[in-house]
């Protein structure tokens, strides 16, 4: 991703039993009003992933491990990781490693660049039917859970963004005015193996 000045990437990292080559999430911030330094705003990320709400919907074989934010510019901009390993609190076993809840990223800008998505681990089994279908309060929660990460964001200063690969058409970061959780699990062939 392309990080300019003003902006971040977090990247939060889940680690256990139901991620044994770990896992990762990715969230691109405008850090112009937040006034404070990467491990601070690492803690503050990790810290909102961490929400009672977004947990007991992860099961407890999903440890939300730590987070790294990268200021940019890529080559210059400071870094820092925080740590606090935190498990899920649903109590159902997790479903295999490779299927995860699928967020997307939502812009004020059509088309696909003005969208992106991210592959939470974690769903437990009794919360997704044969069918992929994920529970209908499962998702409204998750999907509230992560309306209140966002708002937690904008209100500490640094806005949840969409940042762009060196090959996108658009180079510049929009910000993201909703999650929206999917009704379907997803899945990622990359976190089976390795």
């Amino acid at each position: 991703m392309i990080i300019p000045a003003n902006y971040a990437q977090a990247n939060v990292h889940f680690t256990g039993g139901g991620a044994p080559t770990g896992a990762e999430v990715t969230l691109g911030l405008n850090v112009e009003l937040f006034v404070d330094t990467p491990a601070a705003l690492a803690a503050l990320v990790l810290n909102l992933f961490q929400s009672a709400a977004i947990r007991q919907r992860m099961s407890g074989d999903i440890v939300i491990a730590s987070c790294s934010v990268k200021y940019g510019p890529n080559a210059t901009g400071p870094s820092a990781e925080v740590a606090n390993p935190q498990p899920g609190t649903n109590q159902g076993p997790v479903v295999s490693p490779n299927t995860t809840f699928l967020i997307r990223k939502l812009t004020g800008f059509g088309g696909r660049t003005g969208r992106g998505r991210m592959y939470l681990p974690g769903p437990a089994e009794g919360q997704v039917d044969a069918g992929g279908l994920l529970d209908a309060g499962v998702r409204g929660g998750l999907d509230a859970a992560m309306e209140d990460l966002r708002n937690g964001l904008v209100q500490a200063g640094a806005v949840p963004t969409l940042l762009h690969g060196a090959g996108s058409p658009i180079q510049v970061p929009m910000p993201i005015t909703s999650f929206n959780v999917d009704a379907r699990v997803a899945t990622q062939r990359r976190r089976l193996r390795r």
